[in-house]
């Protein structure tokens, strides 16, 4: 007879899983998979995506201000404190992702991707009814970047952007100039 602890290494074994690095959940995917089109450069069908989340955790007090303005404050605290505690290990998996290629610190030096726009998403904090979502997407073209915060609302079961929070926009010089 097997003991659960002998059981449980060799399922370990059997199905390798990479403990410092987590996945996120099927509603991000499903999430991320209904709205990237809003946020992604429609001439092109396959899309830059980095691997590591963007850190929403910085939340300002417009933000703040917005939530509250749209949820009970008890909602809003909730989702404030799911920020906070948010899991900075996830890395995004391209066989979840519509269309995403998936690229790491090291792709970004290739020339193919320094030619197109890179795209930076956080993981969408939902609120606890999974009625609304916040979602942060960072833009970055070379000289030109920008950051956002989005907050969809879902309706008849499709995620709909309701509020464009103001974001930031930069652009670089080029050396030289």
């Amino acid at each position: 007879m097997i003991k659960s602890s002998n059981l449980v290494l060799l399922l370990f074994l059997w199905f390798p899983v990479n403990l410092f690095s987590q996945v996120a959940d099927v509603e991000t995917y499903h999430f991320i998979n209904s709205v990237h089109l809003d946020h992604v450069d429609s001439i092109s069908i396959d899309y830059y995506l980095y691997n590591k989340p963007l850190d929403i955790t910085l939340v300002n007090e417009d933000l703040l201000d917005t939530l509250t303005h749209l949820l009970s404050f008890e909602e809003t605290e909730l989702l404030v404190d799911k920020i906070s505690r948010l899991d900075t290990s996830i890395r995004w998996d391209e066989g979840h992702l519509n269309n995403a290629r998936i690229i790491d610190e090291y792709s970004l030096l290739s020339h193919d991707v320094q030619d197109c726009p890179v795209y930076y998403f956080s993981i969408p904090i939902f609120s606890s009814s999974y009625d609304y979502a916040i979602f942060q997407v960072k833009f970055d073209k070379g000289f030109q970047q920008a950051t956002q915060v989005f907050i969809y609302r879902k309706q008849d079961n499709s995620w709909v952007l309701f509020i464009r929070h103001k974001g930031i926009m930069t652009m670089r010089m080029k050396d030289g100039m």
